[in-house]
This record gives structure tokens, C-alpha cells and sequence, in this order.
């Protein structure tokens, strides 16, 4: 239990290291947008300053000049050229305005996902890790090994399947049917979790009374397992929103009724 708590502590460190260095690539994209923005109105600034400048420095041409024929005439090939270039101009600032908004909803996008994750990692930050309830039959923390009946002891006397365990839900279920001929009342069952590489995680040992009959199956209800902390049995449709994990089912002892 020591080693999975330490494995829950350093995915939440890695989630929190995750989430700030998402913070710090917002920044910087931010960063980036502005100065870029802010280039692009300083250049245009500059054009607008150096063009009004040399309208000034420009002769305004007077009756004189005119007289001596120095005005300057723009043809309409010059016209053609100028309004082609400011037309070039208009369409690269709109295609700039395009990648900033584009940039802006990427920004918001991350910073969504960003608080999202803030709430998950301060969601497992305040979940206590909870351990499973200790068997009270159970002596020590050796598992029990399986007992024999007056009638002999069959391990697939009891075939259990059907385990169940949805997120966050506090319920797991699972199936057990009676594959002797006779009727059992009550019997004792070990159950195993792993971690989807196989690695066991815990096990409990749980009794039930229960009338049996040849044949039949029944529905079992238990706690799940770590629910509070995300855990999820593998076969649930959002198995990937949580830490999913497998069961095994041993058979420790069964009773067989008596008249």
C-alpha cells in the first residue's frame, strides 16, 4: 500500500508539473502574440511617419513651376501600381488580424484545459487514499490458503465472473454460480486487483452466506475498490478517465448444505 500511495504522490507531482509548464507555454505565447502585434503597428507606424515626411520635404508645385513645366504627373500604370501595393498591404494586415484571433483561441482553448486540469489534480490533492477494509477472520496479513470441506474441497465448486465497477461509483459487482450438484450455503472467496501490467495492488478475502443452489448463479454486491480515488475496473466504458485495474477471484473454503 506504501509503494501504490507513493505511486498516487508522483502522479499527482507530475500532473501539477504538467499543468504549470502548460501555464508557462501560455505565457510565452502570449508573450510572443503581443510582441508581434506590437511590431507590426510600430512598422506600420514608421511607413505611415516616413511617407508623411517626404510628402513634406515634397515642393508643393506653384504657378511658377507650372509655368516652367515641372509637375509630376503619375501615369496610370504608376496609379495601378500604387493601389495594387496598398491593396497588398490591406490583405497581409487582415491575414495577420486572422493568425492573432487564431492565436487568441488557441490561448483560451490551453487555458481551459489548463484549469481543467487544475481541478483534477486539486480533486486527488484532497481525496484521502483509503485503504480496504481489513478482513476480520484474517489473523495476520498472510492470505488464507484454502480449506477443505467435510465432503472435500473442489476450487471450481464456485465459478465467479461478471465483476463490474464503474467510475467513482462506491459499488462493484460481480456473479457466482454453483458448478457442484449440491446446495451451498455459505463460502469464502479471495479476490486479487491489478494494475493493467499485470503488477497486483491488494487483494481482500470476503465470506458470504448464500444459499447456492446446483447450478445457479447470483449477484454479489461489494464496496469498490478505491472508487474515491478514481480507481475503475477496466471493462467500464470510461475505464480511461480513471486508473483502471483487473480482478482475480480465488476460492478459499464453501459449506455444503446440510438436512
Amino acid at each position: 500500500m506504501i509503494e501504490e500511495n507513493e505511486n498516487l504522490n508522483a502522479y499527482e507531482e507530475d500532473s501539477r508539473m504538467g499543468c504549470n509548464a502548460m501555464i508557462i507555454l501560455i505565457i510565452v505565447v502570449i508573450f510572443v502574440v503581443v510582441a508581434y502585434v506590437a511590431f507590426q503597428e510600430l512598422e506600420s507606424s514608421s511607413n505611415e511617419t516616413t511617407s508623411s515626411s517626404a510628402s513634406a520635404t515634397q515642393p508643393v508645385p506653384t504657378s511658377s513651376h507650372l509655368s516652367e513645366d515641372r509637375l509630376i504627373v503619375l501615369t496610370p500604370e504608376q496609379w495601378t501600381e500604387h493601389l495594387n501595393a496598398l491593396n497588398d498591404h490591406r490583405d497581409a494586415l487582415n491575414a495577420q488580424r486572422q493568425i492573432v484571433s487564431q492565436l487568441q483561441t488557441q490561448i483560451n482553448t490551453l487555458s481551459h484545459e489548463v484549469q481543467q486540469l487544475q481541478q483534477k489534480v486539486s480533486m486527488l490533492g484532497n481525496k484521502p487514499v483509503v485503504s480496504p477494509k481489513p478482513n476480520k477472520t484474517a489473523s495476520s496479513n498472510k492470505p488464507s490458503e484454502p480449506t477443505k470441506t467435510s465432503m472435500g474441497f473442489r476450487p471450481d465448486a464456485l465459478v465467479f465472473a461478471g465483476y463490474k465497477h464503474h467510475l467513482m461509483s462506491p459499488t462493484a459487482q460481480f456473479s457466482v454460480r454453483n458448478n457442484t450438484d449440491k446446495v451451498i450455503k455459505d463460502f469464502k472467496v479471495r479476490i486479487h486487483y491489478y494494475n493493467m501490467k499485470g503488477r497486483m495492488l491488494d487483494y481482500q478475502e470476503l465470506s458470504y452466506e448464500q444459499i447456492l443452489k446446483p447450478g445457479n448463479a447470483y449477484t454479489i454486491k461489494l464496496d469498490g475498490y478505491k472508487w474515491q480515488n478514481n480507481y475503475v475496473h477496466h471493462s467500464s466504458v470510461n475505464a480511461h478517465e480513471g486508473y483502471p485495474y483487473k480482478v482475480s477471484f480465488s476460492l478459499l473454503s464453501y459449506t455444503e448444505y446440510k438436512k
